[in-house]
């Protein structure tokens, strides 16, 4: 849990790390898109474990996590210019 307190933070930061003066802009946008998750998941969560146990449970939030960690490796990566070039 403490990772997850730690990176709502650093993330948005480290993609505003070329303009400093959008640092608030950026934190702002991710709160903004993450406040209607914050909302629902629970509830849904609560469904689902309702519906179908709390293995079921934990197997699809498992596989939301590795899915969001690939999306999160994947859109952050920067490819070198040489690279970027040749892929083009």
């Amino acid at each position: 849990m403490g990772a997850i307190v730690v990176s709502d933070g650093a993330l948005p930061l480290s993609f505003a790390e070329d303009s400093k003066q959008d640092r608030s802009l950026y934190v702002a946008v991710a709160n903004t898109a993450v406040s209607p998750i914050n909302l629902i998941a629970p509830l849904l969560g609560g469904a689902l474990a309702d519906a179908g146990g709390y293995g079921t449970t934990y197997v699809i939030a498992s596989l939301l996590a590795v899915l969001a960690a690939v999306a999160t490796v994947t859109a952050s990566t920067k490819r070198p210019a040489a690279l970027s070039r040749t892929l083009s």
